[in-house]
């Protein structure tokens, strides 16, 4: 007699990211707001910018990829993954645009250390989930 897992075939759980999304914001606003009060406003507005058009284009990337499972839905994977990583790369060349051509005192040093900051938590974040789950 199979058991249920071998006759449906067995579910492999989706990564929880959410959590690794909301631990990237709560950091950046609390080390936007400590800079902020060393530097000023416009660091923390352009840190907090920074992190953002890291932050946006990584959540839409990771909708798109972990939409589809499943081998049935192999195609629909590999499709979701380009079209998220097409999608992350045109999001990252708008917001950079729309905050080049319409924030007014961008820190430019204080942009990009937002953006890398939040590189930096993907980075680390999704290893802790790949190790996570393979334990």
């Amino acid at each position: 007699m199979r058991s249920p897992t071998a006759r449906r075939g067995a579910a492999i759980a989706r990564p929880r990211f959410a959590k690794v999304f909301l631990l990237e914001i709560a950091a950046l606003f609390a080390i936007s707001l400590l800079l902020g009060l060393i530097w000023g406003i416009a660091f923390a507005i352009s840190m907090l910018l920074g992190g953002m058009i890291a932050l946006i284009p990584q959540a839409y990337f990771t909708y798109q990829a972990f939409r589809f499972s499943g081998a049935r839905a192999a195609r629909q994977v590999s499709q979701a993954f380009y079209r998220g990583e097409a999608g992350k790369f045109i999001l990252n060349l708008v917001l950079f645009a729309a905050v080049f051509m319409f924030v007014d005192s961008v820190n430019v040093l204080a942009l990009f250390a937002g953006y890398i900051f939040v590189l930096l938590g993907n980075w680390m974040g999704a290893a802790s989930v790949i190790r996570h789950r393979s334990n």
